[in-house]
């Protein structure tokens, strides 16, 4: 089941909370790994978009980590424009139904095809389900269950 959003819907909620107003000298990746442990402690299941490869001309570098809350509270970005809407409608999937998967993003597109997100390079974005140990989502639990088998 995939989740039916508009790709104008999802640009307009990446906007991430307040996290850290006053926290000199913390960086993003500190405050994306707080915010992922509030939301676990929170017992809500989110997805973590990861680039896990690279070629040619792309906007972030391998590692590159963004958080996906079902509810648009998004933290971090793999690179913004439609690439990214693509990897959240694939994060809310994962949260739904617990089953990792990679997603390639290719910006190579002719720069013709009135696109903001033409960078020249391809990358992969695995994204994976993470949730608190108390998370109750039998769904989830059971549909990766059954994509191990």
């Amino acid at each position: 089941m995939s989740v039916g959003l508009k790709v104008v819907e999802i640009c307009s909620h990446n906007a991430a909370p307040n996290l850290g107003a006053g926290r000199k000298g913390k960086t993003l990746t500190a405050t994306l790994y707080h915010y992922l442990k509030e939301m676990l402690e929170e017992e809500q299941a989110v997805a973590v978009a990861t680039i896990v490869d690279a070629r040619g001309s792309v906007p972030r570098e391998v590692g590159a980590k963004m958080v996906i809350h079902p509810l648009g509270r998004h933290l971090g970005t793999v690179g913004g424009g439609c690439g990214e809407a693509d990897v959240i409608r694939a994060g809310l999937d994962v949260i739904h139904d617990g089953i990792p998967r990679t997603v390639h993003v290719d910006l190579t597109e002719d720069i013709s095809m009135n696109s903001l997100g033409v960078c020249g390079g391809v990358m992969d974005v695995f994204v994976e389900r993470w949730e608190g140990a108390g998370s109750n989502d039998s769904s989830a639990s059971a549909a990766r269950a059954a994509a191990a088998e």
